[in-house]
């Protein structure tokens, strides 16, 4: 009885052993399975889609230009296309505006050709023909600008763009070309008070949130070309959540107007940086570009 149960008991030590070598070979079996799984998923996962990069930045009148990525550059009416860069922005968002449509392709050709002659890439610049155009001219009479826009962006490859105010008139909207990825706005704080300009319940939030919406649903990526406060207590939150709602809905940038403005009825803003707003400002363009 003693010699079976010695023998029995050998034999299950023996079925024992070959079960966990089996187990143990399934397991080893089983990670390197998973080890390639991770491998084929690191190799058909895309990679993180880089962001449209993220422009901050001011007005060309600013002081501060030299500590911004990007500048706001207009050329007034019948004052040619830009024969100098006199910023070290690297990217330029520049207005320009021919007298007539037929002139439009002079203006472009000098800009761009300024633009390569001191070899930046072509793709950092942006052009707009005509900002905030409603109070000048009719939908039919702007959509005729941006026929040679068109026209040269493909030629040359810099980026065409459109600039309005918080609100796009709906005539001027639906003149606005596919080809443009981009559409930029132009929204004030004339209140005095650092209110909040994405708020629906303040008189521009209730106009810029639903056209950027608009914007979005349409295809068009959005920024704004200006923006800026008269209240000086408040300045630095106001621009630095402001900067961070337009990054966090992927917006492509935004750029402070950093002056005294006198509007064309004769009321003077005083919309100069603080230097809390001006570190507010650099902030916003550490954001993450990806």
């Amino acid at each position: 009885m003693t010699q079976r149960l010695r023998e029995h008991a050998d034999w299950l030590d023996a079925t024992f052993g070959e079960i966990l070598n089996v187990l143990s070979s399934y397991e080893e079996v089983l990670v390197n399975h998973e080890a390639r799984i991770a491998r084929l998923e690191e190799v058909i996962a895309p990679p993180p889609a880089p962001r449209v990069p993220w422009l901050v930045g001011v007005n060309g009148s600013s002081e501060h230009t030299e500590q911004f990525g990007s500048v706001r550059v207009f050329k007034g009416i019948g004052k040619g296309g830009l024969t100098t860069l006199p910023y070290q922005a690297k990217h330029y968002l520049v207005s320009l505006k021919p007298p007539q449509p037929e002139e439009s392709d002079e203006y472009i050709r000098a800009t761009v050709q300024t633009w390569l002659d001191a070899g930046r890439p072509i793709e950092d610049l942006r052009i707009a023909l005509w900002h905030e155009p409603e109070d000048n001219m009719s939908a039919a009479e702007w959509e005729q600008y941006q026929i040679p826009l068109e026209q040269r962006a493909a030629a040359y490859g810099f980026k065409p763009t459109a600039i309005f105010t918080a609100q796009i008139d709906p005539d001027f909207y639906a003149k606005i070309p596919l080809s443009f990825e981009e559409v930029w706005l132009d929204p004030y704080d004339w209140s005095g008070q650092p209110k909040d300009l994405f708020d629906e319940t303040t008189y521009v939030g209730s106009r810029l949130v639903p056209q950027i919406r608009q914007l979005k649903n349409d295809g068009f990526m959005f920024g704004l070309a200006e923006t800026a406060t008269e209240a000086k207590a408040g300045q630095a939150a106001w621009i630095y959540e402001h900067a961070q709602w337009v990054y966090n809905e992927g917006g492509v940038g935004y750029h402070y107007f950093d002056r005294i403005h006198t509007n064309s009825k004769g009321e003077t803003r005083d919309w100069r940086l603080t230097p809390d707003g001006l570190e507010a400002l650099k902030a916003a363009a550490m954001l993450p570009q990806v």
